[in-house]
């Protein structure tokens, strides 16, 4: 597929985050939206990957922050083994848009403290400036149904913390996840 405005998606829906969010910087949220839902509209499966080679993808908050809380269906947080074979899994996000799933790719991990910290800077916080905790499920496996995801909605701070550093494969207990929660309470505070 060649788009005229998202000249760097590729036949398959694959484009890179920084890219996405690059062109969100030129023009309109309207604009961006509606370019957005009309390629996922005429894109093979309905479906964008946005895929980030970094741990700390600001693009995600950005194209975020261009999209209004009603145009967002529901958040999927997953997990992966296919993007870093030295770490147990990352952490995708999924965004169920009108026109289809943009999938967001990055390498959020676990696996040391401030790459933990990352999660809950760059995942966690922008889908909370969102008000999207109501809409956002856990899925450990993406051939189950919504049926069987677990909504975040009701956890608290360090729950959600400890779910989602779980779902990474790096469990930690409640007390050594105060820490990141705080970081969840400190932002939620400004």
């Amino acid at each position: 597929m060649s788009d005229f405005f998202f000249d760097t998606l590729d036949n398959e829906g694959n484009i890179d985050l920084s890219d996405l969010a690059a062109y969100a910087d030129i023009t309109t949220p309207k604009y961006f939206k509606r370019a957005l839902n009309r390629c996922l509209r005429d894109i093979p499966n309905n479906r964008i990957i946005a895929s980030d080679a970094s741990t700390h993808p600001a693009g995600f908050a950005k194209i975020l922050s261009l999209l209004d809380t009603d145009d967002i269906g529901l958040t999927v947080i997953g997990r992966r083994t296919d993007v870093n074979d030295n770490v147990k899994y990352t952490l995708d996000c999924q965004l169920l848009l009108e026109e289809g799933i943009l999938h967001v790719q990055p390498h959020w991990t676990a696996y040391k403290e401030i790459r933990a910290e990352e999660i809950v800077t760059t995942l966690l916080r922008p889908l909370m400036k969102k008000d999207l905790f109501s809409r956002t499920f856990i899925n450990d496996n993406y051939e189950s149904n919504y049926h069987n995801w677990q909504s975040i909605s009701e956890l608290s701070e360090i729950e959600l913390v400890s779910v989602i550093f779980n779902l990474a494969g790096y469990p930690i207990e409640p007390e050594d996840a105060e820490p990141y929660a705080i970081l969840l309470v400190e932002f939620n505070l400004n």
